[in-house]
């Protein structure tokens, strides 16, 4: 009789259990994709900033606040949270690895940071952000003698 009694508090305590491991699981998968085994030397690093995914309506209308970390390397663009926020940033569309080559267009546009580049599987993906210092990003994304496809030559052709 006693284990019926607490039969509710048992389904309750497994539940909160499986939510627990299903959202480290999912911060970890995210987090795997951004570890390497060779020290990484970031040119560019902006934390705490906003931005949406123009893949769907839902995504546009809910941004992700304050959770994401831009980097920029010698050949890949980051963006990624922190190990609590992957599971936030990786819903909305803004988990991203890109190859500095695949990014085809980036401008600013009234405060916003818009990129718009090529996934590994070539469907092509925008994205905004809010940085603290766009102009120093599309400074250091064009440096390093990397031709970049969005030069203003190549803008005109879209």
């Amino acid at each position: 009789m006693e284990l019926l009694d607490n039969y509710a508090i048992y389904i309750l305590a497994t539940g909160a259990v499986l939510t627990a491991i299903l959202f480290l699981l999912r911060n970890w998968i995210g987090y795997k994709k951004f570890k390497t085994t060779t020290p990484v030397n970031f040119l560019f690093e902006e934390k705490q900033v906003s931005g949406y995914s123009m893949n769907s309506l839902m995504k546009k209308m809910v941004p992700v606040k304050n959770a994401l970390i831009v980097n920029i390397t010698e050949n890949e663009l980051w963006l990624s949270a922190s190990f609590m926020n992957n599971s936030l940033v990786m819903q909305f569309g803004m988990h991203h690895r890109i190859d500095r080559d695949k990014i085809t267009h980036a401008e600013l546009i009234e405060n916003e940071m818009v990129l718009i580049f090529k996934t590994e599987k070539g469907k092509e993906k925008e994205v905004h952000l809010v940085l603290k210092e766009p102009e120093l990003f599309l400074k250091i994304l064009n440096s390093n003698g990397i031709k970049q496809p969005f030069q203003e030559e190549n803008r005109q052709n879209k």
